[in-house]
């Protein structure tokens, strides 16, 4: 029982710490790199966010924060990413998508010849952060994932 109470303060407590440091951290929307927005707000509504990041080779996507979201990546390259963990290069693979989980900071660069282009949904939760209790079971995960394919394909292309 003791143990029990022990994981749920510590998760507590991780939690707080994460949504604290994020608040300190300026969100992917809001930064700039040499005078223009690497990720534009394409739609949103009470249920979501769906945003469009565009990299062209040398840009900076400067320190900031995300809640969780859903990505997807319409054209890859090579990128370069800076977080808690450290610097590393990483290959990013046009098709992949992918549930990723708050991210207190990071900084990402392209460092390759390609424009890197991702789509990125964030669902609204009690938080107003990804509500992970939606997509506990795996039919709904798979259903989500499944629409953020198709909202990524209808804002890549326009049909």
């Amino acid at each position: 029982m003791n143990v029990t109470k022990v994981a749920i303060l510590a998760a507590s407590i991780t939690i707080s710490f994460t949504i604290a440091q994020a608040a300190e951290v300026p969100d992917a929307l809001t930064v700039e790199w040499q005078g223009k927005h690497p990720c534009e707000k394409l739609f949103e509504d009470a249920q979501m966010r769906v945003a469009r990041c565009t990299f062209p080779p040398g840009t900076v996507h400067v320190c900031h924060s995300h809640p969780s979201y859903l990505t997807y990546v319409l054209s890859g390259g090579q990128g370069q990413l800076q977080d808690d963990k450290g610097t590393r290069k990483i290959d990013v693979v046009a098709g992949a998508l992918a549930n990723v989980p708050p991210i207190p900071w990071h900084e990402f660069a392209n460092v390759g010849d390609t424009t890197i282009l991702r789509a990125r949904v964030s669902p609204k939760g009690p938080w107003g952060l990804l509500n992970t209790n939606s997509l506990y079971n795996l039919e709904a995960r798979h259903a989500a994932l499944l629409d953020v394919c198709l909202l990524c394909h209808h804002f890549h292309c326009g049909c």
